[in-house]
């Protein structure tokens, strides 16, 4: 009688060394720091075109874009080998923008002072402040559910674990930036603040390597 082929059970540690605690890390972090970018970027365009329903309909519809081509990009990493590496670099380099964040974004809204038309400066400067940081933010998660999800069919608890941490992060960063970072240490402190966390969820990505290395010596 032919025996029954039994599939091995699943790791629950899915793809990532060291477990996938360090992943939902990486969510909190990253929901915080998009939510922090997006509220930083309106307070930087502020003192060049105000606070008009014209500069928050840019903001928000530029936060969407760039996380739509992020979610996309990031979709179509996740699908080779290499998506914790991936996972990493997005993360690393999403540190080094939004850090130099408070510089990039006056040489940007100088520059668009140029342009005559109101609506086309702000939706000008919108777009080219917040795309690099909001792409690199959008990467994260569909990168962060593949390494969290050891099979198929455990996709769908990973997907809504992962973007209701990160959904949690945003929530907290929201207030916390509104009411406490903002008002009282600056836009360029709160730049830096948020390039630390994210740096936080580099070092929660490398986990696995961290571990590694500390069990070999």
């Amino acid at each position: 009688m032919k025996k029954q082929a039994v599939n091995p059970k699943p790791s629950p540690k899915g793809g990532f060394p060291g477990g996938i605690w360090p992943l939902f890390m990486v969510s909190f972090l990253e929901g915080g720091a998009l939510m922090a970018v997006e509220l930083l970027a309106a307070k930087l365009v502020a003192p060049y075109y105000g606070n008009s329903i014209y500069v928050w309909s840019a903001v928000l519809g530029t936060t969407l874009g760039g996380l739509a081509i992020g979610y996309y990009l990031g979709g179509l990493l996740a699908g080779g080998s290499n998506a914790r590496r991936w996972l990493q670099r997005s993360l690393l380099a999403s540190v080094f923008v939004t850090a130099l964040l408070p510089l990039s974004s006056t040489g940007i809204l100088s520059l668009s002072m140029g342009i005559d038309q109101l609506q086309a400066g702000i939706i000008l400067s919108c777009f080219l402040i917040l795309t690099p940081p909001l792409l690199l933010f959008g990467m994260v998660s569909p990168l962060v559910i593949r390494l969290a999800a050891p099979t198929p069919e455990a996709s769908g608890r990973a997907t809504g674990l992962v973007y209701g941490i990160s959904t949690l992060g945003g929530i907290m960063a929201t207030f916390l930036y509104a009411f406490q970072l903002m008002p009282y240490w600056g836009l360029r402190v709160s730049c830096w603040i948020t390039a630390a966390l994210l740096l936080c969820a580099v070092f929660f990505s490398l986990w696995g390597n961290i571990r590694s290395l500390v069990s070999k010596h």
